[in-house]
């Protein structure tokens, strides 16, 4: 190994350890406070630092594409903070919320994505005007019309951007489907903690981030198959193998000492619960390297030197926390957080 090789690990080795003492202060802040909304707030400014950095990532700079994702972000935060809301005027609820509140953020952002993005970034009057029909629901939302306006308007958009006369419709979906994911990613992982607790939400994290740690000095010491060249050079099947297996470990410690529930599998079911919380992780980062290839791009920063931009910290989690959120429950036999 070369000494520059040597240098730019330490440097990320540090890097890391700085980033990792600044998480584990706000976790601790957040618990101490006992509130979801610490972690709703960190969640929204990271997903914020994201769609910065997309906006301004080499060949995507210039395209507006910061409307259609903050339009997307903010449809997102305000179904968030009105669940949130809606929970502590509450006394009693059920457990697994969360997945409701996947499947409502991800359609609520899905359509201010689109509708944004027809009227910024489509080129086509038709096309703009569909956007801003497609709005109605939010100004006339007690009108039996808006809704009906609103779903047609949304399916002329999707047939005009992504099939009849589309000069590059394969962009169009790309960017409003991974703007979507994009802003309700990151704000899973609050929802890990109201439905699963904080000691989940560490266990997460520290799942993720552990495996990521191991692909990328198991990739460096030992690496030597490169399954995706073209996408991400960086990437080995050993440091693959090296992160399933880290994370497999951590999440059975977790079940072992009860940061994760030992029924009904016990230190089983901890493995699996790794499994799924690294796989989605690893593909999670092979799908921010595509993007960034597709931008032209090695980093999608420069924040933190060596390790990259926020986009490139984050990553992991774009995937792993939307199915650790649906899967765990059923895998795991988690009490009422």
């Amino acid at each position: 190994m070369s000494d520059q090789k040597r240098s730019k690990m330490l440097r990320r080795t540090l890097v890391g350890g700085g980033l990792a003492l600044v998480l584990a202060l706000v976790l601790w802040a957040a618990g101490e406070f006992d509130s979801a909304y610490p972690i709703l707030a960190v969640t929204y400014l990271l997903v914020a630092c994201c769609i910065v950095e997309v906006d301004r990532m080499g060949a995507f700079a210039g395209r507006q594409w910061i409307w259609p994702l903050a339009a997307g972000a903010l449809a997102s935060f305000s179904h968030s903070f009105a669940w949130l809301a809606g929970l502590e005027s509450e006394t009693v609820r059920e457990l697994s919320l969360g997945a409701p509140w996947l499947g409502g953020a991800s359609l609520l952002a899905l359509w201010a994505t689109t509708a944004v993005y027809a009227i910024v970034c489509s080129g086509s009057w038709p096309v703009r005007v569909a956007g801003a029909a497609s709005v109605c629901f939010i100004a006339a939302p007690d009108a039996p019309w808006s809704a009906f306006v609103s779903i047609v308007a949304l399916c002329f958009i999707a047939v005009r951007l992504l099939w009849i006369g589309a000069s590059q419709p394969a962009q169009a979906a790309t960017f409003i489907g991974l703007g979507t994911l994009l802003v309700v990613s990151l704000p899973a992982l609050c929802w890990v903690w109201v439905d699963l607790g904080f000691e989940a939400l560490v266990a997460l994290i520290a799942i993720a981030k552990l495996g990521d740690a191991t692909a990328y000095y198991v990739g460096n010491a030992i690496g030597r198959h490169r399954p995706f060249p073209s996408i991400s050079p960086g990437k080995t099947t050993e440091g693959f193998l090296g992160s399933l297996f880290a994370a497999c470990a951590a999440g059975a410690l977790a079940a072992h000492f009860g940061w994760l529930p030992a029924q009904p599998w016990g230190w089983v079911g901890g493995l699996a619960a790794g499994a799924v919380v690294n796989v989605p992780a690893q593909l999670s980062d092979l799908l921010e390297s595509w993007v960034k290839r597709k931008a032209g791009v090695k980093d999608s920063g420069a924040w933190f030197g060596p390790s990259g931009g926020v986009l490139d910290l984050v990553d992991s989690f774009f995937l792993a926390a939307p199915l650790a959120l649906v899967v765990w429950p059923a895998l795991l036999r988690f009490e009422p957080a």
